[in-house]
């Protein structure tokens, strides 16, 4: 690459040879002859070794601009920075200061958590032929997850608002197994009786967050174990592993500005 690339020009680059790829992964998929099985194992496979020699090299493309960058051997970031604002006098302020925010945060990320968690999370995907499909952070993350993952797999159709209601209900009505688990924040002393049912009307009235405690009722109501993929250490399993099909989230710490995160996985073919 060359010496005088600046972060604009790389992510710029990265990302044709992305659009690139998409579109020759997409060609693949559709000289695939119905019906074919193989073909398609082996389509699949193929592309999903492509996604990830792309996501190696361009891993390699920025860890190399940032120790050239940490030598003072490429333009510092305010020369990053510097050159957006030249980069066409037609932009607005506002758009300007948009686009050095996003390079301050790729610099800012190419060695940090986030980057740091992407990279594993997507490393773990590829190796099973999988990818995320994202779910907005608002709060709903887990459930709309979830419903992602009944609807992809052809079962029961539930929608985040239902999915809400059930895991309340259950929640309410198994009190002495989940009580014991959850905490007041402030305190640290297990939840009052009152607390609970005020926890449990949260999530059914609100947008809360959910986690380990509502993956483990999920899975008992909709009587599917859940597989959820992380960056550090093995995935963990809520419900009985031998049943199947398995629903399958993704569960990111540092991805969002809003804290931790849930996607939906599906395969990559």
């Amino acid at each position: 690459m060359a010496e005088c690339l600046t972060l604009e020009d790389i992510l710029t680059q990265q990302k044709k040879e992305k659009k690139e790829l998409l579109a020759k992964t997409q060609k693949m998929k559709h000289g695939i002859p119905k019906g074919d099985k193989k073909k398609k194992k082996e389509v699949t496979a193929e592309i999903a070794r492509l996604i990830s020699d792309l996501d190696i090299r361009h891993d390699e493309e920025l860890k190399e601009f940032q120790a050239k960058n940490a030598s003072g051997n490429l333009p510092e970031l305010h020369d990053v920075c510097e050159n957006l604002n030249r980069a066409s006098n037609k932009k607005s302020l506002k758009e300007k200061e948009r686009e050095k925010a996003i390079a301050e945060q790729e610099l800012e990320n190419l060695t940090g958590n986030r980057f740091i968690e992407s990279k594993e999370i997507a490393k773990k995907l590829s190796e099973r032929q999988l990818i995320i499909h994202e779910v907005p952070s608002d709060g709903n993350c887990l459930y709309a997850a979830i419903e992602h993952q009944l609807s992809a797999l052809n079962l029961e159709k539930l929608t985040v608002e239902s999915l809400r209601e059930l895991t309340s209900k259950y929640l309410l009505s198994h009190k002495e197994e989940y009580l014991p688990f959850l905490t007041d924040p402030d305190t640290g002393d297990i939840l009052s009786d009152e607390q609970y049912v005020k926890y449990c009307e949260d999530i059914r009235n609100t947008t809360a967050w959910g986690g380990q405690i509502e993956i483990q009722a999920l899975s008992k109501i909709c009587g599917k174990p859940i597989e959820v993929i992380q960056a550090e250490g093995p995935s963990i399993i809520a419900g009985d592993e031998t049943s199947s099909p398995k629903l399958i989230i993704s569960y990111h710490r540092h991805a969002y500005g809003l804290g931790e995160h849930y996607n939906s996985v599906v395969p990559s073919g």
